[in-house]
């Protein structure tokens, strides 16, 4: 995620049970959250957000996700998969660095493991086409892009 940009997270498979839940940053200076679990990039660097329940029947519980904020100006003409939107979805622009939604103008990088540390596979869905100028699909485990029927990858040399 970019300095400056904001993303929304949502603890998933945590039962409330009667406590209470909060969220909190390892270090602030670099990402604060709020409340609901909106996430805003403070200064270039790496930290958690994390969701704990205390006071349940499970006693205390806690999730965290690891983030890496980086500068909006790092990747002017390049655009690369981050994957933190968790929909795996092409055209949403929470899923890519500070750039956004790839152009025709982007050359695309799909990194083994993404700036999130979330190993999602992009999808373009049908009706939909994405753009790029050029891509490069790193590591060897597998990284690919799922592109479904009726779905269109236009790369623009």
């Amino acid at each position: 995620m970019c300095v400056g940009s904001t993303i929304s997270l949502t603890a998933n498979g945590v039962v409330l049970g009667g406590g209470t839940g909060s969220w909190a940053s390892s270090d602030p200076s670099v990402a604060t959250v709020d409340g609901s679990g909106v996430v805003s990039g403070v200064a270039y660097g790496n930290a958690s957000i994390s969701y704990t329940i205390t006071g349940g029947c499970g006693g205390t519980v806690s999730q965290s996700q690891p983030l890496t904020i980086i500068p909006a100006t790092i990747n002017a003409s390049h655009r690369t998969w981050t994957g933190l939107a968790l929909d795996q979805l092409w055209q949403r622009d929470g899923n890519w660095d500070c750039g956004g939604v790839p152009t025709a103008l982007d050359d695309v990088i799909i990194p083994e493991i993404p700036l999130g540390g979330i190993n999602q596979t992009p999808r373009i869905d049908n009706t939909i086409t994405g753009y790029c100028k050029t891509i490069e699909i790193q590591g060897n485990t597998g990284n690919r892009i799922e592109i479904q029927t009726g779905g269109l990858l236009n790369i623009v040399p």
